[in-house]
């Protein structure tokens, strides 16, 4: 009985000890890791992963936004690409690059981009390879950071052993969310939206950036 108290309890706190974040930077977007596609919405966009430590692929693409003249903008974008992402250890990581200046330089980089990892505890930074067919195996450990806020859940021994009592297979039940307020998802989706996103919403209700 002990052994499997011992065993649940590691199983539910395992899954965030032994993973590291990975945030893109705005202008890229993670559309799939290994196998497993990333799922994204309108308002809901991606960019922060947890991953085990190990070799991954990712596939993602280049958006970016420029401002040519009032009121003219011109989005450029890359056709979809594969990375090879190396995790050496657990942490905190990001997908970034040397934004173009202009424009021409940005269509440019759309053909052939370049990009960087960067480990934010040692400022390390390594260049990632581009890979045209990856050989993907399935990869299970591929998980999207929520972006509702949890209550913390407190496991202690007394409370697996009542569970237990009830049944040996256990399902461990997912917190509770507790509703944010308008303010903050308005302040937040805004956060997550895109510079695309961002212009098509200001130009369809009028409005215009300080």
């Amino acid at each position: 009985m002990i052994n499997k108290i011992t065993s649940l309890i590691c199983l539910l706190v395992s899954s965030n000890v032994f993973a590291a974040t990975i945030e893109f930077q705005e202008e890229f977007l993670p559309l799939q890791v290994g196998s497993s596609p990333i799922e994204h919405s309108l308002f809901n966009k991606i960019r922060k992963l947890e991953l085990a430590p190990g070799q991954h692929v990712v596939k993602m693409k280049y958006s970016d936004l420029f401002e040519l003249g009032y009121d003219e903008h011109e989005v450029v974008e890359s056709e979809p690409f594969w990375v090879s992402l190396p995790i050496s250890d657990e942490g905190h990581y990001i997908v970034t690059f040397n934004r173009p200046n202009d424009v021409k330089v940005a269509r440019q980089f759309a053909k052939m981009p370049a990009v960087v990892l960067k480990n934010t505890s040692s400022a390390q930074q390594l260049a990632l390879n581009v890979i045209a067919t990856p050989s993907i195996a399935p990869i299970p450990a591929v998980a999207p950071i929520a972006p509702v806020a949890q209550v913390p859940v407190a496991v202690t021994t007394e409370s697996v052993q009542a569970n237990l009592a009830d049944n040996d297979n256990i399902v461990p039940r997912a917190p509770v969310a507790m509703p944010p307020s308008a303010a903050t998802m308005l302040e937040y989706w805004w956060q997550q939206a895109s510079v695309q996103e961002r212009a098509a919403f200001m130009q369809k209700y009028g409005l215009r950036s300080n």
